[in-house]
This record gives C-alpha cells, structure tokens and sequence, in this order.
C-alpha cells in the first residue's frame, strides 16, 4: 500500500466520522431544540397565570370597595327618602310604619 492509498484511507475513515459527529451533533441540536420550545411554552404559560391572576387581583381591589361604595350611596339615599317620607309625620305613627316601609325595602 503505497502513501497516497494510505492518505485516502485515513481521509476517508476521517470523513465518516465527521459525518457521524455532524449527525450527533444535528440530532441533539433537534433535541435541545424541542427541549427549549416545551420550556419556553411552559414558561409562557406560568407567565400568563401569573399575569391573569395579579390582573383579578387588581379588578378585585377596585371592584370590591367601588360596589360597598355604591351600596353605601344607595342605602344612604334610601334613608333620605325615608326621612323625607316621613318628615311631619306623628311620632308614633312614624314609627310604626316605618317599620313597615323597612320591612318592605329590606326584606
């Protein structure tokens, strides 16, 4: 075997086993690959339930005191309108039938 034949042995056994490596080297390429694109949509989704959840706990920080506020309002002009009802009215008869209207309004 002359210099020339061993040179292209050695090449080509050079060659496959570069060929091997860049097949390897592809296919955990694919893998990490796949592996990064399920992390990263897991991450998105951690992500957006983090972001729904915080955003439903700041509705409810301006939900909630802006209804007890309403209500307050509302219950504060019903008692207004109760008092200017039964404004001259005789005591006693008031009393009675505020109850009455009480009852009514309230349950």
């Amino acid at each position: 075997m002359g210099l020339l034949e061993i040179e292209a042995k050695i090449i080509g056994e050079a060659e496959a086993k570069a060929a091997v490596i860049n097949s390897e080297a592809a296919k955990e390429a694919a893998e990490i690959a796949a592996a990064a694109k399920l992390r990263a949509g897991i991450l998105r989704e951690e992500l957006l339930d983090q972001v729904r959840s915080s955003a439903e706990e700041e509705k409810k920080a301006i939900v909630v005191p802006a209804r007890l506020l309403l209500k307050q309002r509302l219950l504060e002009e019903k008692h207004r309108q109760l008092d200017r009802l039964f404004a001259g009215i005789d005591p006693a008869v008031r009393d009675k039938k505020e109850s009455e209207v009480v009852k009514l309004l309230y349950g």
